[in-house]
C-alpha cells in the first residue's frame, strides 16, 4: 500500500468509532477505504480465499476522495458519511458495477437507476466498496443448491470453519461483515436469507417488518422479499436501519417522518419483557439446545419473564403452503423484472430457463433449475388458486400464527434458536442438507425478526432469534441490544479448516 496513506487497523471498527477517528484526524475516508481493500485482497481473494465479494467498486477511491472533501467543507451528510459498506449483488446500483443475482447471464447487466434503498444510503453518504456473492437467484433456482454458490461468483466460505456452509442466500454479506471486510453490509431476505447466514457467521441480522424498506430495484423472489441490515453489533445495525427505511412507512408506524432506531437501545430493555419460548425449534440437536437453554437463563437473569413453552401447531403446513406461494410470486415478479429491464437478454422466466439450459455447463454443472421449472408451471396471480394460497398463508402465519401466540400468552416477542441444528459441511455435489429454522412465521406474517450470537458449538457461532408481529422492529432491537451488552458472545473468525 502507498506509504503516503495511513495504516488503519480493521479490528471490529464501529460506525461511531470511525466517525470519532475521522473527526480526530486519525485517518481519512480514503485511508480507511484503502485499508478495507487491502484486507479484501489478503483475506477474500488470497489467504483463506473466502470469496464473499463478487465485485469491487472500480470507482471507490475516487468516491472516497469526494466524501473526504465534503467533510472538510462541512458537508457531512449523516453518521454514515464515509462508512464503507458491501451490498448483496441482487440490489441495483447505477454505477460501474453490474447487478447479477450471481448468474453469468447477468454479468453485463448495468442498472439504469439505483434501488430505492441505495438512493437512501447514498444520500446518507455511505461508501459502497463493492457487491457480495450470494446463493444464485437468492437460492431460488434449484432444490439442491449449495448456499453461497453462484455460477458467476463460485462458492463463498464460512470464515469460522472454511469447509462449513456460510448459509444463504445473503452469504457474502454475512461473511464479509463478520470478517471485517467492511463496516456493515446489506442483505435481502425472502425466507431466512438474512437470519440464517447471520446466525452461522456470528453477526447481527434483521429481517425488518415487510414494507419498512422498499424493494424497488431489488431482483425479486416473492412478496415476502425485503432488504435488511447486517452488522457486527446491534448499535451499528440500528444506525444502518435508520437510513434504509422508507419514510412513508415510518410515518404510518410512528407518526414521524424518520425513526432513529438508535434511540431504542436500552441495556435494561429486557426487564419485565414477556418472552415466549417456541419449542417447535428445539429437540433437533442437543448441542444447540444446550446453548439455547443457557441463553434463556441469561434472559431471566436480565429480568425477562419467560413463558415456556409456546407452540405454533401448524408451522409444517405453513411451510408447505408458503412454498406454493413463493412459486406463484416468483413467476409473476421475475417476469415483471425481466420485461421491465430490456438491457437484460432473458425477457421472461421461460427465456431464463432456456438460457440456463443453453449454458448449462457453466450455470448448471451440478445444481439444476427445478424451482424455476415448478414456478413456470404455475398460473397467474389473478387466479383463484393463488388467492386461496395467499389467504391460507395469512391465516396460518398471522391469525393462527404470530398474532395468536402473542395474544393467548400475552407476550411481547417469541424467542428460539435461529437454526435448530449445527451447520453442515459445504457439499458442491449434493447441495445443502435440509435444516429447521424459525424464519417461516415472521417471513410469511411480515413481522420483524432479529438474530444475534448466543454462544458457540465447536468454534461455530449459534444465533438467538427474537421475532414478533409487524412494526415491532424497535422493540426487538432493544431486546437484542440488552442481551448483547450483557453477554458479548461475538468473536472474530479465525479462518480455520
Amino acid at each position: 500500500m502507498n506509504l503516503l496513506f495511513k495504516k488503519v487497523k480493521l479490528d471490529e471498527l464501529t460506525i461511531n468509532q470511525i466517525q470519532s477517528d475521522y473527526d480526530a484526524g486519525k485517518y481519512s475516508i480514503e485511508d480507511l477505504t484503502r485499508a478495507y481493500l487491502e484486507q479484501i485482497y489478503s483475506i477474500d481473494q488470497a489467504g483463506p480465499k473466502l470469496n464473499s465479494i463478487i465485485q469491487i467498486n472500480p470507482d471507490v477511491i475516487e468516491e472516497a476522495k469526494k466524501l473526504d472533501k465534503d467533510r472538510v467543507v462541512g458537508r457531512k451528510k449523516s453518521v454514515l458519511h464515509g462508512i464503507p459498506i458491501l451490498i448483496k449483488d441482487n440490489i441495483l446500483t447505477q454505477d460501474n458495477m453490474a447487478t447479477t443475482a450471481g448468474s453469468v447471464l447477468l454479468k453485463n447487466h448495468y442498472a439504469q437507476e439505483d434501488a430505492s434503498v441505495i438512493k437512501s444510503l447514498r444520500n446518507a453518504g455511505i461508501l459502497i466498496l463493492g457487491k457480495t456473492n450470494l446463493s444464485e437467484w437468492s437460492r431460488f433456482r434449484s432444490t439442491k443448491t449449495s448456499s453461497g454458490w453462484s455460477s458467476l461468483g463460485g462458492q463463498t466460505l464460512n470464515p469460522y470453519q472454511l469447509d462449513i456452509t456460510p448459509s444463504g442466500s445473503s452469504s457474502g454479506s454475512a461473511v464479509s461483515v463478520s470478517s471485517n471486510l467492511c463496516t456493515v453490509s446489506i442483505g435481502t431476505e425472502t425466507l431466512g436469507s438474512i437470519i440464517s447466514p447471520a446466525s452461522v457467521n456470528g453477526i447481527v441480522g434483521l429481517k425488518p417488518t415487510l414494507g419498512l424498506i422498499s424493494t424497488s430495484g431489488v431482483i425479486p423472489v416473492a412478496s415476502t422479499d425485503t432488504p435488511g441490515p447486517m452488522a457486527r453489533n446491534v448499535r451499528d445495525l440500528s444506525i444502518l436501519l435508520t437510513h434504509m427505511v422508507t419514510k412513508s412507512e415510518c410515518f404510518k408506524i410512528s407518526g414521524k417522518k424518520i425513526i432513529n432506531y438508535e434511540d431504542y437501545l436500552d441495556i435494561d430493555a429486557l426487564k419485565g419483557a414477556r418472552l415466549g419460548v417456541n419449542r417447535s425449534y428445539t429437540g433437533y440437536c442437543e448441542q444447540v439446545d444446550t446453548v439455547f437453554e443457557k441463553a434463556i437463563l441469561k434472559l431471566k437473569e436480565l429480568g425477562a419473564i419467560i413463558i415456556d413453552p409456546v407452540f405454533s401447531s401448524n408451522e409444517s403446513e405453513l411451510r408447505q403452503k408458503g412454498f406454493e406461494l413463493l412459486l406463484f410470486d416468483f413467476k409473476e415478479k421475475m417476469n415483471a423484472f425481466l420485461s421491465n429491464n430490456p438491457e437484460i437478454k432473458p425477457n421472461s422466466l421461460s427465456d431464463l430457463i432456456e438460457l440456463n439450459i443453453k449454458y448449462c455447463d457453466v450455470i448448471m454443472p451440478t445444481f439444476k433449475q427445478e424451482l424455476f421449472e415448478l414456478a413456470q408451471m404455475k398460473s397467474d396471480i389473478d387466479s383463484k388458486e393463488y388467492e386461496e394460497i395467499k389467504r391460507q398463508c395469512f391465516h396460518l402465519s398471522v391469525e393462527e400464527g404470530i398474532d395468536k401466540l402473542l395474544n393467548i400468552h400475552q407476550i411481547d416477542a417469541i424467542i428460539a434458536p435461529t437454526l435448530s441444528e449445527k451447520p453442515h459441511k459445504t457439499d458442491l455435489v449434493n447441495g445443502d442438507i435440509p435444516r429447521i429454522s424459525c424464519a417461516a412465521l415472521p417471513a410469511f406474517s411480515g413481522g420483524a425478526h432479529i438474530t444475534l450470537p448466543m454462544g458457540f458449538i465447536d468454534k461455530l457461532p449459534v444465533g438467538l432469534s427474537f421475532f414478533a408481529n409487524r412494526n415491532q422492529d424497535a422493540k426487538l432491537i432493544s431486546y437484542a441490544y440488552a442481551f448483547e451488552q450483557n453477554t458479548f458472545f461475538r468473536k472474530k473468525p479465525n479462518f480455520e479448516l
